[in-house]
């Protein structure tokens, strides 16, 4: 089964009657082993469906309907935390220090500290391994650990024009390599 570690409040789950603590055995009848099984099933199912999610609690097997609803979109909140974005022009960029509250609005996140990009300019450097994105998480730049949006601007202003640049991302749970150049 699945152990819920957080039911968050006024959700279609909360309101379904879930609490932090309830055993998930089942989905629609489906036996459910493991977390990573549970958010798919749960992610495969569209917006408006009621899913039939089977719990026990303190000894109790219960079943309970739980509407799909769309999830949102955290990421775009990202702009709307308060704190200071720290403008990093050369890597075209803008980001939030990893803080706790910034990390709810995310997926589960490996790391517990860096910097959160918040926006990227049309004219952001990219690489065929893609381009940063709102959400992603800088850890390291060059090899250099990133703690706070701080370490990324001193790290990101001693940059030459033309200088290649390789960012340690976190993005959606998946760790990788961004590779550029910084602009002239």
């Amino acid at each position: 089964g699945v152990v819920l570690s957080d039911v968050a409040p006024g959700s279609p789950a909360a309101a379904a009657g879930l609490q932090a603590g309830d055993l998930v055995t089942g989905l629609e009848g489906k036996p459910m082993e493991n977390g990573r099984q549970f958010r798919i099933n749960v992610y495969a199912r569209g917006a408006g469906e009621r899913v039939k999610v089977d719990i026990r609690r303190a000894g109790k097997d219960l079943s309970v309907q739980v509407p799909v609803v769309e999830r949102a979109n955290s990421k775009a909140r990202l702009e709307e935390v308060v704190g200071s974005q720290i403008v990093l022009p050369k890597l075209g960029i803008a980001v939030l220090d990893l803080t706790p509250t910034v990390a709810q609005l995310l997926p589960p996140l490996r790391g517990r500290t860096g910097a959160v990009v918040v926006r990227v300019a049309a004219d952001a450097p990219f690489s065929q391994q893609g381009r940063l994105e709102p959400g992603d998480v800088i850890y390291a730049i060059n090899g250099t650990a990133i703690g706070s949006g701080a370490d990324l601007r001193a790290a990101s202003d001693g940059l030459k024009a033309s200088t290649a640049v390789v960012l340690h991302v976190e993005r959606e749970g998946i760790l990788m390599y961004l590779a550029s150049r910084i602009g002239s």
